[in-house]
This record gives C-alpha cells, sequence and structure tokens, in this order.
C-alpha cells in the first residue's frame, strides 16, 4: 500500500502541540521564523507573522510543560478557557 502523499485535514490538539514545543524547547530546538516562513510557503494563504501569532499561546504552554516536567511535578491540563481562539465583535476598533 502507497503512503498518501498528504493528511488531508489532519488536526492535533492544543496540548499535543504543547508537548510537541515541549520536547523541542527540552532539547534545544525553538520554533522560529525560517519554520513559520516555510508553514507560510507551504499555506500559501497566512503570512509568517499570521503563524507566530497563532503560535504564541501554545509556545507558552509548551514552556509550563518543560517546567514542570524539571519540577518534577505532573503538568495540570490547560482550562479550557486558553485553548478558546479569540472572537470577533464584527466592531472596528474606536468605532460605536
Amino acid at each position: 500500500m502507497a503512503p498518501k502523499e498528504k493528511a488531508e485535514g489532519q488536526t492535533f490538539t492544543y496540548e499535543t502541540m504543547a508537548c510537541v514545543l515541549a520536547v523541542m524547547e527540552a532539547n534545544g530546538a525553538t520554533l522560529g521564523n525560517k519554520a513559520y516562513e516555510l508553514m507560510s510557503k507551504l499555506d500559501g494563504e497566512r503570512s509568517a507573522s499570521a503563524f507566530q501569532h497563532q503560535f504564541r499561546a501554545v509556545k507558552n504552554r509548551g514552556k509550563e510543560l518543560v517546567a514542570s516536567l524539571q519540577d518534577g511535578a505532573t503538568p495540570a491540563k490547560t482550562p479550557k478557557s486558553a485553548k478558546k481562539a479569540p472572537t470577533s465583535t464584527g466592531k472596528k476598533r474606536g468605532s460605536e
């Protein structure tokens, strides 16, 4: 059976990505501009800056996981409120 060229529609949870980034950080690797630029090229729609913004919260969660694992503690789950995507009210700033 031939492997799929691309995993269509495959997604990973916030916590899964935080674990991946925690392992990267623990091994001295970081998710930086080159990675964001590659994501942008592969995506073809979003900018590297958009990816950088999207990954801020999950990178912070990864750092929390690294710190808790170094302390020997069992990491706590992230509250559901921290996982929610920001919502837009449809209003522009400064307009009423």
